[in-house]
């Protein structure tokens, strides 16, 4: 399993989370993927808390950008259990739960072959206000293992994302005449117009 982040996006203050799955080609009875998230920080948003079906795009090893778009139904699909459920549940599944101040999901794929490689995509949403003051690194630490019962000797793979905002954004308002031409500075007036903008994003600001 590799983890990577795949962007950042201000106006919604979301990150999205690469996942891979499989890239080194074993054969595997069972896998398991757990990334629980510290809510002060960041929680999940998007498919999979609407228990949405999480789709795993299949893709060829060794052209890794390029999805198999010829052999859609090589893409796996995921269905949601709650958490009940998937303690009994022996074939592919995810679900999403609240645990000890963090919310937590988990993924389970049942007989991966060595040809079966796939990637997906998880979003969250920035939780901590650290961000609004200064740049500020968000780190999501996700784990596996392909043993029952094996969390205690989980693998970890990590990945950060830098989030940094344009509080103040200011510029020049060029001044238009009447035959249509545009300049930022009017030589008559021996003016420059200024455009200032505070807050595009509508960050919750106390100061």
């Amino acid at each position: 399993v590799r983890k990577t982040s795949a962007g950042y996006d201000e106006t919604t203050n979301s990150i999205s989370w690469e996942f891979e799955i499989n890239q080194n080609g074993c054969n595997l009875e069972n896998l398991w993927v757990e990334d629980a998230l510290d809510v002060s920080s960041q929680v999940w948003t998007g498919g999979i808390c609407e228990k949405k079906d999480l789709i795993l795009t299949a893709y060829k090893r060794n052209a890794v950008d390029m999805p198999q778009q010829d052999e859609k139904s090589r893409n796996r699909v995921v269905k949601y259990l709650t958490r009940e459920d998937a303690k009994v549940s022996d074939g592919d599944w995810y679900t999403v739960y609240e645990h000890e101040g963090k919310q937590v999901f988990r993924l389970h794929l049942k007989d991966l072959k060595a040809d079966q490689y796939y990637r997906f995509w998880l979003q969250t949403t920035v939780t901590d206000s650290s961000y609004i003051n200064q740049k500020f690194t968000v780190t999501n630490t996700a784990s596996y293992w392909i043993q029952p019962g094996g969390e205690a000797s989980a693998r970890e793979v990590s990945a950060s994302q830098e989030i940094t905002h344009s509080l103040l954004q200011k510029s020049v308002v060029p001044f238009v005449y009447k035959d249509g031409t545009a300049r930022d500075y009017d030589f008559e007036s021996h003016t420059v117009k200024w455009k200032v903008r505070l807050n595009d994003h509508g960050l919750p600001l106390t100061n």
